[in-house]
């Protein structure tokens, strides 16, 4: 989540694999002012046991509970590109919680001013208390979520990732994690309390780009590269093919570039081939950060277990199960999105047969090869299974009439 470049965040894994990914929080508010951001350095925590925390991954995105004082469980992305801890303004209003103050903050997309709310806590369990928080009041309805949560666990605890069993696991202490087979990489702190560390990009010609990246589990793709690393490297004549996918992010329409890379790198570690987001924005998170190579998102870091130490500013990471799968690339050209009680489309290539036949971004799912059971799991598998092609209904959300359209199976990159 680190706010975004370009609200990137708006896409998912399987997005920004297809190139539609809700970069999901895109999100939000990446960068809090200083203020915020170490007036909660002293806030506390009690425990001195291992946690896990159970979590889901939706749109590439983990999502954990936690807890007021009264109970009541609340619906987090966890977000290691979240400086400061993001709450939505209706669950706000919901349970009372009233914005006191306002402060500046940093999205993709530009500067803002927004709400907080000071002296709030959290639980992560009966035992286990985060206090002294401060709320950044925003409207997050399009992402499902009640709020964002990173810093703020981050600088308390070492927290490990278990994608593979979707456990976030939680000690004060680094020597309670089994490190065998880990290998640590060093990361800094620039600008903000978001990690950063060097890899690099592999182009079809076989040059090697190497550069800083933003870790940011927030981030539902596999790289998001800065504009002015692409402009400066020249990456358009480079790449093999650049698209163009429009989304809705944290406030507004937006659109991002997408392409294919041969390869990435991080410390002795090399993935394949695999698609990459192309930002289109200089302000933002790249608008002081110059000759970043962008934004290390979710898709990739999935393929490892992480252990994230902010004390010793390490981070380690061993291959899992996910780590030889292939990456998606994009085929229908559409993403889906679950939004209330309905299933959208949250971000369409534009040179797309999709995009041609009149799907847009917010075009609610009718049927998809005449399935109606309105569940977007079902509707992803049907889209996976048929490689031929398959038949949606939509219900437009320009004008609320019907469409229905044929779709070819095959690879956009590929396509003339």
């Amino acid at each position: 989540m680190l706010i975004n470049p370009n609200d990137a965040r708006n896409f998912n894994s399987s997005q920004l694999s297809l190139g539609l990914k809700p970069y999901l929080i895109m999100q939000l508010i990446r960068t809090v002012s200083l203020f915020l951001l170490f007036s909660i350095g002293a806030a506390g925590y009690v425990s001195a046991k291992i946690i896990s925390i159970p979590f889901k991954l939706r749109d590439d995105h983990i999502f954990i509970k936690l807890f007021n004082n009264e109970g009541h469980a609340y619906d987090f992305i966890f977000d290691t590109g979240a400086e400061g801890t993001i709450f939505d303004v209706n669950t706000a209003n919901k349970h009372g919680i009233e914005a006191k103050k306002v402060t500046e903050v940093i999205t993709a997309n530009g500067k803002s001013k927004l709400g907080y709310a000071s002296k709030q806590y959290l639980k992560i369990d009966r035992d286990t208390e985060l206090r002294k928080l401060h709320f950044i009041l925003h409207d997050l309805s399009h992402l499902n979520a009640d709020g964002v949560i990173g810093y703020d666990i981050l600088n308390r605890f070492t927290v490990k990732i278990d994608y593979i069993n979707k456990q976030l696991i939680i000690t004060s202490r680094l020597r309670d994690f089994d490190l065998t087979s880990f290998k640590p990489i060093a990361f800094k702190f620039d600008k903000a309390a978001i990690p950063v560390i060097n890899a690099t990009i592999v182009l079809a010609s076989g040059e090697n780009l190497t550069s800083s990246v933003l870790v940011d589990t927030g981030a539902g793709l596999t790289i998001m590269i800065g504009n002015q690393f692409f402009e400066e490297h020249d990456l358009k004549t480079k790449f093999p093919k650049v698209l163009t996918s429009s989304s809705h992010g944290l406030s507004k329409r937006s659109e991002t570039k997408i392409s294919r890379i041969a390869a990435f790198k991080i410390n002795s570690f090399e993935l394949d081939e695999m698609p990459v987001r192309i930002s289109t924005n200089n302000t933002g998170v790249f608008s002081d950060r110059e000759g970043y190579l962008g934004i290390l998102g979710n898709v990739i870091l999935s393929r490892f277990d992480i252990v994230l130490d902010y004390r010793s500013k390490q981070i380690y990471l061993k291959e899992n199960a996910n780590y030889n799968n292939s990456f998606e690339f994009p085929t229908r050209g559409f993403k889906l999105k679950r939004h209330s009680n309905d299933v959208l489309i949250s971000s369409i290539i534009m040179e797309s047969e999709a995009y041609e036949a009149g799907l847009s971004q917010g075009d609610r799912v009718v049927s998809i090869n005449g399935n109606d059971s309105n569940d977007i799991a079902t509707y992803n598998k049907i889209l996976k299974k048929n490689q031929s092609g398959i038949i949606i209904v939509v219900s437009s959300a320009l004008t609320g009439d019907l469409l229905e359209t044929d779709l070819k199976n095959r690879d956009i990159f590929d396509s003339n």
